[in-house]
């Protein structure tokens, strides 16, 4: 590293010694220095110039110096020009729509590299040296965040945040956008049958006239079909940083297992589509209080000793005494069948568990559970749990909802791969049951802990503080030793919204934790140590704060607190 660094370094003091001085266009735009397989290297050019550039015997070296010529093309004005090494692997990986140039670029180090663009003269035009530490790992691309930024600064540039993990041709996900609206926020109200939103304008101009339109997307595509079309909602101009909160009725009659209900934003000229579609879950709220929460899921067994696997469903009893499970029934929501507990089941007692099988290979699988006197076979034929996602609801004998999830195969870790065998489990027993943040994969051995304490679970903490994070280290790397942290609050409203960000030593955002989220007097939200696409952060400190406002968007309240990022030896 230290050499690579004196090499670079002496590149540069030559070039400024030969009396070459950087101009300003075109710029070093974007690079991607890790590509996913087949994904060539590849860097982009923009031109800021207001005339076209040709670029015809330019070439780019790197650290070593080795270089990459071009050997003709050119730049349009205010234009992309992306630089690959083979532009038909590239084309066969990515849609591209700027001109794509050929040149045999030198091999980018992954740990860091300079990248310096030479005109056909030599004279330089723009460089950087860059870090990983600076963004643009594992298949995602490293950003200039603005073209007026220097290039030498790590603060200029970032990992690409946009769904493709890249933007060559285009603009920068990175760089603010000049049309742009985006659903700040979405949710569903039973009282009423309301979807609300709050659409934002978070580009540099004022918005222009726009749609919300809503749909009921029972093909589960996303696409919004005319078909499906609910009703739609005009938005007016909007100001750079302004808001609008929408409200429209849906007309369908509520059910348990619910429908899926897709928002999508409509804009002539939108820089940034990917940010104006939402999904929202429709259906009645689920009736509380009665002292029992669903704390583990197995929906994809595997098998055992050639008989497919006994799916389970896992049920904490949170009462300071006994709780009686006789004459309960479980729903699966896309099936519509339930199961019905025997009035002769023992109650459960206080912080123990009661394990509902779909039958008794659960024995196979987790034979201590033999021994268990809250094993309850439901022997219902045709209950089946669907192995992408469900709903699931829990009834006590008076028909009162006890706890309902509506789980999703995505709930996993990414990281896992195949998932089979593995159940997931509720981190807090207090946090909310539909919070995907609240639920992840069981580390266990076995692929579930059936019966006893969470492997995952964080224990309660009583504190007087505003906010807390408990543990107050989190190690994101999916050994089941504190991979989450809690984030408990307190607030000095009942009728509020909260934004929680967790910020790195630069004082940068790394994670929306909570967006615009509905918020009682206290409550809590889960971390997973992870940035906004998944990824663990680096090790070291970082700040977690949470902001309230109240419904006129008046600032009510204001907290932080500290966590570290680590990893176990």
């Amino acid at each position: 590293m230290m050499n690579r660094l004196i090499t670079s370094l002496f590149i540069l003091t030559m070039i400024l010694m030969s009396g070459q001085v950087l101009i300003a266009a075109p710029i070093i735009n974007e690079i991607m220095y890790t590509p996913a397989s087949p994904e060539p290297e590849w860097v982009e050019l923009y031109n800021p110039e207001p005339v076209a550039v040709d670029l015809s015997g330019w070439s780019i070296i790197d650290a070593s110096g080795a270089k990459g010529q071009i050997a003709a093309g050119s730049i349009q004005a205010y234009g992309y020009v992306v630089i690959a090494r083979d532009s038909a692997k590239l084309r066969s990986v990515r849609s591209i729509s700027s001109p794509l140039l050929q040149a045999s670029i030198p091999s980018l180090n992954n740990s860091g590299d300079l990248v310096a663009l030479r005109d056909g003269a030599g004279v330089a035009i723009d460089s950087v040296l860059f870090d990983s530490s600076w963004g643009g790992a594992r298949g995602r691309s490293l950003e200039r965040r603005r073209e007026s930024d220097p290039a030498g600064m790590a603060a200029s540039w970032g990992s690409s945040v946009a769904p493709a993990g890249a933007t060559p041709g285009e603009r920068n996900s990175l760089a603010p956008p000049g049309l742009d609206i985006s659903i700040d926020s979405l949710r569903f109200i039973p009282d009423g049958s309301t979807v609300t939103a709050v659409v934002r304008n978070t580009g540099t101009m004022p918005s222009v006239a726009a749609e919300a339109i809503l749909f009921n997307d029972a093909g589960g595509d996303g696409a919004g079909g005319a078909r499906e079309e609910i009703q739609r909602r005009a938005i007016g101009v909007l100001q750079p940083g302004g808001s609008v909160d929408i409200a429209i009725s849906w007309p369908r009659p509520l059910t348990v297992a619910g429908e899926r209900g897709l928002l999508m934003l409509a804009m002539p000229g939108d820089e940034r589509p990917y940010n104006d579609t939402a999904l929202v879950l429709i259906r009645p709220a689920a009736s509380d209080g009665v002292g029992g929460a669903i704390s583990e899921i197995m929906f994809d067994p595997l098998p055992v000793g050639g008989a497919s696997g006994a799916e389970y469903i896992e049920v904490r009893n949170l009462n300071a005494g006994p709780l009686s499970i006789a004459g309960w029934t479980i729903h699966d929501g896309s099936s519509g069948t339930k199961g019905t507990i025997a009035i002769t089941a023992p109650p459960i007692v206080a912080g123990a568990c009661a394990l509902f099988a779909s039958d008794s290979g659960i024995y196979a699988r987790f034979p201590f559970l033999r021994d268990s006197a809250n094993v309850v076979i439901v022997g219902v034929s045709g209950f089946s749990l669907n192995s992408d996602g469900d709903d699931l609801v829990l009834r006590n004998a008076a028909g009162i909802t006890v706890d309902s999830v509506h789980y999703e195969a995505g709930w996993h870790r990414r990281e896992i791969g195949d998932t089979k065998g593995i159940a997931l489990e509720r981190i807090s027993m207090a946090g909310p049951s539909n919070d995907s943040r609240n639920w992840s994969s069981s580390p266990a051995p076995l692929g579930g802990t059936p019966g006893a304490r969470n492997a995952l679970e964080i224990a309660p903490v009583v504190t007087d503080a505003t906010l807390t994070a408990e543990p107050p280290t989190v190690s994101p790397d999916g050994d089941g030793f504190q991979d989450f942290t809690r984030i408990s609050y307190s607030l000095p409203s009942s009728d509020a919204r909260i934004v929680a960000t967790a910020y790195d030593r630069y004082g940068r955002p790394v994670r929306r934790i909570a967006n615009n989220e509905l918020a009682a007097v206290s409550g809590e939200l889960i971390w997973d140590g992870r940035d906004d696409i998944g990824r663990p952060l680096d090790p070291g400190i970082y700040i977690v704060r949470i902001e309230a406002y109240d419904d006129g968007g008046a600032g009510l309240f204001a907290a932080q607190a500290t966590v570290i990022v680590a990893r176990r030896l």
